[in-house]
């Protein structure tokens, strides 16, 4: 299960806008002779397509097991791809990239979330680590082989072979096994949202609103920026590898470190946040190609009129780096908040698949974590550690 889930990781990243951002965001501008405004939402969308299918993809599991969904999300975002590398124009491809790549993308995405939690309780913080790790592999992989498919075919050759690629999706997603339900409880709900009525639920998807915001801003413009200091493309390309490569060790080792009760999971979090806001906003001070590669080791979408507006990418880097600090601020809170009685639905969400009701996870939260304090069960998986 953990090779399975590794290798659905390292792929997702490669369908989601992590990867490809920076280089397929050239592509798309010289291509249609587009603003970076309007760039910037052709490779944003995908990204928010993929973390609000949360509720309906959490519906298809509750209905039909993370198995079937997981091969469903895989034909659509195939789909999505395929009819993308013939888009006409800007708008098409957002449809086609962005809203049906993303669909598709987000029901892999919900999936490889729960899918350890069900299988693994006692390790499960290590065992989140180590699966999640699998895309800081994707980013080390995908960033140069972009390169060299838009190079050799185009990025028309690119997003037909991306699409081939996550037709893999169909193979991994007929190997999670369902577990047998262990809830002895009759008629549970497919859909709840009382989990919403919680503060620190509320406080947690707000962190998340803000941490999303502008977590993929880098991704989307080192490379743009790294050229803007006369670095070529291929070695431009090579700096989402090299946050790949951090994102690998870091997912790692706060597995590990949470596993063993070394650090606790909350303050790793928001550490990690400040770091990271911190460190990219620092960024804009840097114009070397070792210092931006500092930059992306510690580093480990709607900015777009930003650099419209300032003829530059520093405003989008300031912005991205208060988000998420202001967004690991948020969750401070949360520690001496009292909420309510977690309901059931959460409560056996590694017994069972009723996790509709946990609105995709909560993808940007807390890496490799669970929260047995605040919700028994509850697992939060985030893409920053």
């Amino acid at each position: 299960m953990e090779v399975q889930n590794f290798q659905a990781e390292k792929e997702k990243k490669n369908g989601r806008e992590d990867v490809g951002t920076g280089i397929l965001f050239s592509e798309f501008k010289m291509h249609f002779q587009i603003s970076d405004a309007l760039t910037s939402w052709i490779v944003s969308a995908i990204g928010g397509t993929c973390l609000s299918v949360g509720p309906i993809a959490g519906v298809l599991v509750n209905r039909f097991s993370c198995r079937v969904t997981t091969v469903l999300g895989s034909l659509v975002t195939c789909l999505g791809f395929a009819s993308a590398a013939f888009a006409p124009n800007a708008v098409v491809l957002l449809v086609c990239y962005g809203i049906v790549g993303g669909f598709g993308i987000g029901m892999v995405y919900l999936c490889a979330c729960v899918v350890v939690g069900q299988y693994f309780e006692k390790r499960l913080p290590l065992a989140t680590g180590v699966a999640t790790s699998g895309s800081g592999v994707g980013m080390l992989i995908f960033g140069p082989l972009t390169q060299l498919l838009i190079e050799n075919f185009t990025w028309h050759g690119a997003m037909l072979a991306f699409a081939g690629m996550v037709l893999h999706f169909c193979i991994i997603g007929a190997t999670f096994i369902p577990v047998p339900c262990q809830n002895t409880e009759e008629g549970t709900k497919i859909c709840d949202v009382t989990l919403l009525t919680d503060i620190r639920y509320t406080l947690l998807c707000i962190s998340a609103f803000l941490i999303n915001s502008g977590f993929f801003i880098p991704f989307t413009f080192i490379v743009e920026a790294a050229k803007e200091q006369g670095v070529n493309e291929l070695e431009a390309s090579f700096l989402v590898s090299i946050i790949g490569i951090a994102n690998c060790i870091g997912r790692l080792a706060a597995g590990t470190l949470v596993n063993m009760k070394i650090v606790n999971h909350f303050v790793l979090f928001v550490g990690a946040c400040i770091i990271g806001g911190t460190a990219t906003m620092a960024c804009t001070h840097l114009h070397s190609y070792g210092s931006l590669a500092a930059f992306c080791v510690i580093y480990g979408c709607f900015a777009g009129w930003l650099v419209d507006i300032y003829h530059g990418y520093d405003a989008a880097f300031y912005f991205a780096g208060n988000v998420i600090v202001c967004g690991g601020l948020t969750c401070i809170p949360i520690k001496w908040l009292k909420g309510q009685k977690p309901p059931t639905i959460i409560k056996n969400i590694h017994k069972q698949t009723d996790i509709a009701a946990v609105c995709d996870v909560l993808p940007p939260c807390i890496d490799a974590a669970e929260d047995r304090n605040l919700n028994p069960g509850l697992t939060v998986e985030s893409t920053w550690l």
